[in-house]
């Protein structure tokens, strides 16, 4: 089971380090955010590079350490994330502008 989810902030990085300030008491393993890793399964929060969001994303074997990793995700960040974000989630295509070329009769042409 794999649940990923994006939240809106002024300061995503801020609130990772909070995560990581409540997590004090857990092992987990900094990269680019704070990864941890049970025997409910992996947990994974980090700041988005372009965006001012928090990256979670959360893998289990069982939808009861799912359940167990979002009330953990909870924890961590409180409130100062309280709702998802209307962005898409990673992996699906979003809009991007067109160039205005078209491939036809074996080669790249404008219109």
């Amino acid at each position: 089971y794999e649940e990923r989810l994006d939240f809106k902030t002024a300061d995503p990085r801020k609130a990772v380090e909070e995560a990581k300030r409540r997590a004090a008491g857990l092992e987990f393993y900094e990269l680019d955010g704070i990864d941890i890793r049970s025997r409910d399964g992996r947990l994974l929060i980090r700041p988005s590079n372009t965006e001012p969001l928090v990256r979670v994303k959360m893998e289990s074997y069982t939808k009861e350490g799912l359940e167990a990793l979002r009330k953990l995700l909870v924890q961590l960040l409180g409130r100062a994330l309280a709702t998802p974000s209307e962005a898409p989630p990673p992996g699906r295509a979003r809009p991007r502008k067109r160039s205005g070329l078209r491939r036809r009769g074996g080669g790249w042409r404008k219109g």
